[in-house]
């Protein structure tokens, strides 16, 4: 959510910011907006004139006369139609502040899709095998690790059995990370996978994103509180952990790693490399969440890049960096880096890291402030990245280690948990 005296006082910059996005729909209409803005300040202020002038005639101890009464009678009828108009209006304005994007940042490409994302870095080679390399999926099912027929008979297309050494390769990934993100003083937390409305809109699901969350319980409304939803991401628990609260500011940068299975519907996505465990309905992941000063997220989000690089680098995986353009990022993010690893059997890249610098788009939704050093409330930065997840990485290391006699070599940093030096 935006301050609504930024919108006020720079609605030239929200009309680019949002051309920049390629962004249609009346929602972003910035000019119906200013007429609703201005018409909510009207009747707010008539509204409260009438209320004053009804509090007056309310605190008079002798009996009105019925002239008075009269008069009160009409004044009780327009505040109500003032309120009735007041109400239509305010639920519009609303509806354009929960739709309107954050700020992006100066740094940004601008672009409408993913033609415009930018390499900004690459590590490694891009392997080159002298055999006919098979896909991940063809690996696992030859080697007994990955069984999507009998989920699919169980739960349906893009959900897994992770078998045998394909199940120590997921918990050393995870335990991998935990350590290193531990290391570098996150603070480990396993947050619940059932969350109300209010997270998923106050982190920015709701409600551009709402197709892509599973709903547990029905209700009348997107704020009904007997709502609950799986989350897609532990972000969704973590942030909202703080909503609500004023935080201290010497306390700052707070870091959270988030460890939780995430659900997806992957609506829209009908036909986007959907075979094996790519793009699936349910996975596992490390979240690392930080809440920050506004001065120094850009900073904070430079060093979570370092823990997802040092992750990649030290699993063996090729990877580059991408910097997002302004077309191919959610209504909340300010800026955006996605890391892609090489799979040397499609000889393409596949995504999987992000790393979001939120600014106060999160804080200021979820109502989360703290004091800064002049005594002045501010809305904190959220910055929200990936440490790991368990099946994209699982499918690049068994693309990328696989040999010729079919076997896959385990990248050494994951041995202590697999228990051995060659699958298969």
């Amino acid at each position: 959510m935006l301050d609504i005296s930024f919108i006020r006082n720079n609605p030239e910059v929200l009309k680019q910011n949002i051309t920049n996005r390629n962004l249609k729909g009346e929602q972003f209409d910035v000019d119906a907006f200013l007429e609703l803005d201005k018409k909510r300040s009207e009747l707010t202020t008539e509204v409260e004139k009438l209320r004053a002038l009804r509090n007056i005639g309310a605190q008079k101890t002798q009996k009105p006369s019925s002239e008075e009464i009269e008069k009160g009678r009409k004044v009780k009828e327009q505040i109500k139609e003032i309120e009735d108009n007041l109400r239509v209006v305010d639920q519009k304005w609303q509806l354009h502040m929960d739709w309107f994007p954050n700020i992006t940042h100066e740094s940004m490409p601008i672009g409408s899709d993913e033609s415009g994302n930018k390499e900004i870095k690459v590590w490694g080679e891009k392997k080159i095998f002298n055999f006919d390399a098979q896909s991940h999926l063809d690996i696992g099912e030859r080697l007994d690790l990955i069984d999507v027929t009998k989920s699919g008979e169980i739960s349906g297309s893009r959900f897994s059995f992770l078998k045998g050494d394909a199940a120590l390769l997921h918990w050393g990934l995870m335990s991998f990370a935990i350590k290193k993100v531990t290391q570098r003083g996150f603070s480990l937390m396993i947050p619940p996978v059932i969350v109300k409305s209010r997270p998923l809109y106050g982190t920015g699901y709701f409600p551009a994103e709402n197709d892509q969350v599973y709903e547990l319980t029905q209700g009348e409304t997107i704020e009904d509180e007997q709502r609950r939803f799986l989350v897609g991401t532990s972000e969704q628990a973590l942030v909202s952990y703080h909503m609500d609260d004023m935080l201290d500011g010497n306390n700052l940068p707070i870091k959270y790693a988030g460890v939780s299975s995430c659900f997806r519907s992957e609506a829209g996505s009908w036909g986007k490399d959907v075979r094996g465990i790519k793009r699936v309905h349910q996975f596992d992941k490390v979240e690392m969440i930080y809440f920050t000063t506004p001065e120094t997220s850009q900073a904070y989000m430079k060093e979570a890049l370092e823990i997802e690089e040092e992750i990649l680098q030290e699993l063996g995986l090729t990877y580059h960096v991408l910097e997002m353009c302004t077309g191919d990022v959610g209504l909340a993010t300010h800026r955006k880096w996605d890391v892609e690893v090489w799979l040397p059997s499609q000889q393409t890249w596949m995504e999987t890291h992000s790393n979001s610098d939120l600014a106060s788009y999160h804080s200021r939704r979820l109502n989360i402030r703290y004091k800064n050093k002049d005594g002045e409330t501010v809305y904190p930065h959220t910055i929200s990245a990936t440490a790991i997840t368990n099946t994209r990485p699982i499918a690049a290391i068994l693309d990328t280690y696989q040999q010729e006699d079919g076997s896959v070599i385990v990248p050494e940093v994951l041995r202590e948990w697999v228990g051995k030096d060659v699958i298969g």
